[in-house]
């Protein structure tokens, strides 16, 4: 699970992914707001699996973050330091004018980043 992980981590650190017909295209972030609906059913499932949880959190910080810089890797923080990192992102999305993660995206966002960072 990690080592998929981290190769979807390098996929989208490298600005490129693969089309359906196998060439190479450059990676176009989505906005959050396309995702909307998709979260909104998956918050309404009571019983989310751990990979379901992990999906949502995975796409929410592909979605947010790199709206302002290269995806984050996990590993580079340590689980307990990713809470503030998050927040003082927040801050930094409110002064450039972005779309902010609500508080239960927020959360699943920070799971996603403790799961996968060094421990």
């Amino acid at each position: 699970m990690m080592r998929v992980v981290i190769a979807t981590v390098l996929v989208s650190l490298a600005g490129i992914a693969f089309t359906h017909a196998g060439s190479l295209a450059l990676h176009q972030p989505d906005h959050p707001a396309q995702h909307q609906d998709q979260l909104s059913e998956q918050e309404e499932s009571a019983g989310l699996s751990d990979e379901a949880k992990e999906a949502q959190g995975q796409l929410l910080v592909k979605d947010y973050c790199v709206a302002c810089h290269s995806l984050p890797l996990p590993l580079l923080h340590s689980a307990s330091l990713w809470p503030s990192v998050v927040k003082r992102m927040k801050h930094h999305m409110v002064e450039a004018g972005k779309p902010v993660p609500t508080p239960e995206e927020t959360s699943a966002i920070i799971d996603y980043l403790q799961e996968s960072a060094r421990h």
